[in-house]
C-alpha cells in the first residue's frame, strides 16, 4: 500500500511540477511578439531618443487594436507595403537585430508588450496608426498629429478611437 502512496505522490509531483502545454505555447507566442516588436523598433527607430522608440511601438500597437490590421505584433509588422524592411533586405544595410547585443531595445519591447497585454497603454502618439520620417502623408485621411524627434506621427480623420487595450 505504501508502495502505491509514493507512486501516486510522486506521479502529482511530476505533473504538478511541469508547465502545462498551453503555458509553453502561451509563453513562446509572448515571446515571438516580443522579438518581432523589438526587431521592428530596431529597425525603424534606431537613431531615435527613446521616446521614438516607443512611438514606434505604440504604433504598432494602436494598428494592433484599430481592427483595421492584423490583432498580433508579428502580423501588423509582416503585412504587405507597411514596413519595407521586412521585405526589402537591402534596407537593412547589413544591420541584424540581436537580443543580446540590444537588451535595452528589447526591454522596451518586452514593457510596451506587457503594458498592452495587461491592458495599461502609455500612448505617447495620441493614437497614430501610421509615421514617416520623410514627411510624407501614408495616407489620403491621414491627420498630422504629434512630431518626435525625426518621426512625423499620423492618426486618420474620422477614425473612431479605440476603447479597449487587450
Amino acid at each position: 500500500m505504501k508502495k502505491y502512496f509514493y507512486l501516486i505522490f510522486a506521479l502529482f509531483s511530476i505533473l504538478f511540477a511541469l508547465p502545462s502545454h498551453a503555458a509553453k505555447q502561451q509563453s513562446s507566442h509572448y515571446q515571438r511578439e516580443v522579438n518581432c516588436m523589438a526587431t521592428a523598433i530596431f529597425y525603424e527607430a534606431q537613431g531615435e531618443p527613446y521616446r521614438g522608440k516607443v512611438a514606434v511601438g505604440n504604433v504598432i500597437i494602436n494598428r494592433m487594436r484599430s481592427g483595421i490590421y492584423p490583432r498580433t505584433v508579428c502580423g501588423v509588422i509582416r503585412e504587405r507595403g507597411q514596413f519595407q524592411w521586412v521585405h526589402n533586405l537591402k534596407l537593412r544595410k547589413n544591420r541584424v537585430y540581436s537580443q543580446k547585443r540590444h537588451k535595452r531595445i528589447h526591454k522596451l519591447a518586452h514593457t510596451l508588450y506587457r503594458e498592452y497585454k495587461e491592458g495599461k497603454p502609455k500612448d505617447v502618439t495620441r493614437g497614430a496608426l501610421f509615421f514617416s520620417s520623410n514627411g510624407v502623408t501614408p495616407a489620403p485621411r491621414a491627420v498630422k498629429g504629434v512630431k518626435i524627434g525625426r518621426h512625423q506621427f499620423f492618426t486618420l480623420r474620422n477614425f473612431k478611437k479605440f476603447k479597449n487595450y487587450a
